[in-house]
């Protein structure tokens, strides 16, 4: 089976950085689970997940001691610039969510979404980062945007109402979205 670069690079971000196991990445990408295998021991993707994850665990870790010493530098100095620094760390930290939820609207982000499952835990995800976004910005709060939330809830309700799901987790009832019906949960969005 001849398989492409774009395919072969999907696969070893689904496993390095997305985190899926061997076997979701078979089933997400069509290759064979021994192709993958193959791809895998070969190119050190074990190793290459264990970097990522010791990467983003120290990058977390740095950036919350940065957060505290700026706050901590702050509040004892009372300086002007300090509170700035700290102040403008925050408001990147809160953008970062922000910048996700902003993503995921203008389609840079592609999320495959295959089951009904899928489609209902990525809705709340951009829902609980858009509110988490009205909520930090008070004062950027709207009629029209309180209106669009109470839309996309009554979305989620209604897609778990379709397909017979109690919660997320639900997998029991897991089957395939129709390329009609991811059509139009897409149009719903847009």
């Amino acid at each position: 089976m001849a398989t492409d670069q774009e395919t072969y690079k999907r696969a070893e971000e689904l496993y390095v950085i997305d985190g899926l196991t061997l076997e979701d990445v078979a089933e997400r990408t069509g290759v064979p689970i021994g192709t993958i295998n193959r791809w895998s021991g070969k190119e050190g993707w074990k190793e290459k997940r264990r970097e990522f994850r010791d990467a983003d665990s120290e990058i977390t870790r740095y950036t919350r001691l940065t957060r505290l010493k700026l706050i901590k530098d702050a509040m004892t100095s009372l300086d002007p610039q300090k509170i700035y620094a700290f102040a403008a760390l925050e408001r990147a930290m809160q953008g970062k969510e922000s910048a996700v939820a902003e993503a995921m609207a203008d389609g840079d982000r592609n999320i495959n979404i295959s089951t009904p499952q899928e489609a209902i835990a990525a809705l709340q995800e951009a829902i609980n980062l858009k509110l988490n976004k009205m909520l930090s910005q008070p004062d950027a709060l709207s009629f029209s945007g309180i209106k669009e939330m109470k839309q996309a809830l009554e979305l989620v309700e209604g897609m778990k109402a379709k397909y017979g799901i109690e919660d997320e987790a639900d997998t029991s009832k897991t089957r395939l979205l129709s390329g009609k019906e991811i059509r139009e949960i897409r149009e719903q969005l847009l």
